[in-house]
């Protein structure tokens, strides 16, 4: 799996569910692949076929609170897999899993966020070429109005504020919003029309930010990072890492506004970085000879993927407060929570213990998880044939 695809995967968009119109679908789908698109391809690269040994990196951007305690580290179950040469191996925890019930009359719905605390879930549904906003609180779904023809949420915080990117109904102009007490706010941007991607990013306390290049650049060329700080609809250019002089693109924000995401030079994804508001930072250490990106944030984890040259990428787990990091031979991490769980769309949770997997609903279902909590909850989809579901599960 090379980075454009590992981007994909992702925000993939939900296959058809029954009845809807493939091509609306792949319209809808065409349209988010193209506003999710970070950067180019690493450069071809291909899977580690060893679990990597243990690299000890530079401290993290600052001194980070312990992780809870008590709680297993989950890069120690890698480095002893990483003794005997083989990955952890599933534990005998029992994960069960539910449909998300869904609006009445909602189409080619998927989910896009969580937050820590499980508790609220954001998603969108198919509608003509765009697509609506959901929000579930406590499995209940609710369609969200944010004065827009097409938006999708991309982060959702204990609150249950959310943060996302909508469009006009031709796609021309994007806004970047941000949705609480049942209101959505548009946050102005710079002059000039600006494409968004992949998606908003939001914290607990009310940060939001974004990727933007200006309509028509592709790869980042000529990109920025925008941030919001709370309550304000005025946009600040994030300053890069300190000391990078590449491009940027970030991927997440913790509660104590740490960033994570990578560098990148000629389109194509370089280091792996976390970093402050103010651009003080540190770049994540890899195995030698490999690039890397952090794809998600949560406490002191960071998860992602790393390259090698012709190969595909492979799953990565930081600990962003030591500096440690593991490398498995899976597929990369597409989130991480507080306590260091991983989560690719494999179906499978790289937890302290070991590696989960989650059940399919039905015989001959797929599943695709997506998005993990603090509290283990995990959200994605099944699939059988062209029919997706969204799904979430309990460890």
């Amino acid at each position: 799996m090379n980075e454009d695809d590992a981007r994909e995967l992702l925000h993939a968009t939900a296959a058809p569910v029954s009845g809807v119109d493939l091509e609306t679908v792949v319209r809808a789908g065409r349209r988010r692949r193209t506003r999710r698109r970070v950067a180019e391809a690493c450069g071809g690269v291909a899977v580690i076929a060893a679990v990597a040994a243990a690299v000890t990196v530079p401290a993290a951007v600052r001194d980070h609170a312990p992780a809870t305690p008590g709680a297993a580290d989950p890069a120690a179950v890698i480095e002893q897999a990483a003794a005997s040469g083989a990955s952890p191996s599933p534990v005998a925890v029992t994960c069960q899993g539910r449909e998300l019930a869904v609006p009445s009359g909602a189409q080619g719905v998927t989910v896009t966020a969580i937050d820590p605390s499980g508790r609220y879930v954001a998603g969108w549904s198919v509608h003509g070429s765009g697509s609506l906003p959901i929000l579930w609180t406590d499995g209940v779904p609710a369609r969200l109005d944010v004065g827009a023809p097409s938006a999708e949420i991309g982060a959702v915080n204990r609150s249950g504020a959310a943060a996302g990117v909508a469009s006009s109904a031709d796609f021309a102009t994007e806004w970047v919003f941000r949705y609480e007490h049942g209101h959505a706010t548009k946050l102005n941007g710079l002059p000039g029309r600006w494409h968004y991607y992949p998606q908003a990013y939001l914290n607990d306390a009310g940060y939001v930010l974004v990727n933007a290049e200006p309509q028509g650049n592709s790869g980042g060329v000529g990109g920025v990072t925008l941030l919001w700080r709370p309550g304000s609809t005025t946009a600040e250019k994030l300053p890069l890492p300190t000391g990078t002089k590449n491009s940027a693109g970030i991927f997440g924000i913790t509660d104590d506004n740490t960033i994570a995401g990578g560098t990148y030079a000629d389109g194509a994804g370089r280091d792996a970085y976390v970093w402050d508001v103010q651009g003080h930072g540190r770049k994540l250490d890899a195995p030698q000879g490999t690039t890397a990106v952090a794809y998600a944030v949560r406490g002191d984890w960071a998860t992602g993927g790393v390259w090698r040259a012709g190969h595909d990428g492979t799953l990565a787990v930081w600990n962003i407060r030591t500096g440690a990091v593991r490398v498995l031979p899976q597929e990369i991490g597409t989130d991480v929570n507080a306590l260091g769980a991983a989560v690719n769309r494999t179906g499978k949770v790289f937890r302290p213990d070991g590696v989960a997997t989650l059940p399919p609903l039905a015989k001959g279902q797929s599943v695709h998880g997506a998005f993990i909590a603090d509290t283990g909850t995990v959200v994605g989809d099944v699939s059988s044939g062209h029919t997706s579901i969204p799904a979430i599960w309990t460890c």
